[in-house]
């Protein structure tokens, strides 16, 4: 599960949390994702929500934050949230390239206004909170650039 958020040191926007569609070990870039998540129990996603927070404020993170979390379930049907790794942005508010991009990509998906949203900065995700994607799902697919390896054969 991968955790975008905004924080001034104060106080957390989650922007949104994407749900990977295949089993941990294959980096976040690298695999397909769906936005909101669907399969995961909204305890789960409220944990990770929780610790985003926590881990925001702890770090004094005032700017742009990424989190990837795996999820286990137990014999019990309990799941457990564990943090795999926190991508702070190094700069203020949406102006980290990286953490700009997938906030940015997360609030335009959420965005009522359609393609001026999309071009605009900063992201909408810096002006307003409770951002939710209505009744739209969004995946993600990795683009691999299979032509910049001489003799790769694509499947």
């Amino acid at each position: 599960m991968d955790v975008d958020a905004l924080c001034d040191s104060e106080d957390v926007i989650i922007a949104g949390i994407m749900q990977h569609i295949e089993e941990a070990g294959i980096h976040s870039g690298d695999s397909s994702c769906v936005l909101p998540a669907v399969s995961i129990r909204p305890e789960t996603l409220e944990t990770a929500a929780h610790y985003t927070r926590k881990l925001a404020l702890a770090l004094n993170v005032v700017g742009l934050v990424n989190l990837q979390f795996g999820i286990q379930r137990d014999a019990e049907g309990q799941d457990h949230v564990y943090v795999i790794e926190v991508n702070r942005a190094p700069l203020g508010p949406c102006l980290s390239l990286e953490g700009y991009r997938h906030s940015a990509r997360q609030s335009r998906l959420a965005a009522d206004d359609g393609p001026q949203t999309a071009r605009s900065a900063p992201s909408p995700a810096c002006q307003r909170p409770g951002l939710g994607t209505g009744t739209h799902f969004y995946v993600k697919s990795p683009v691999f650039p299979w032509s910049k390896f001489a003799g790769s054969i694509r499947y």
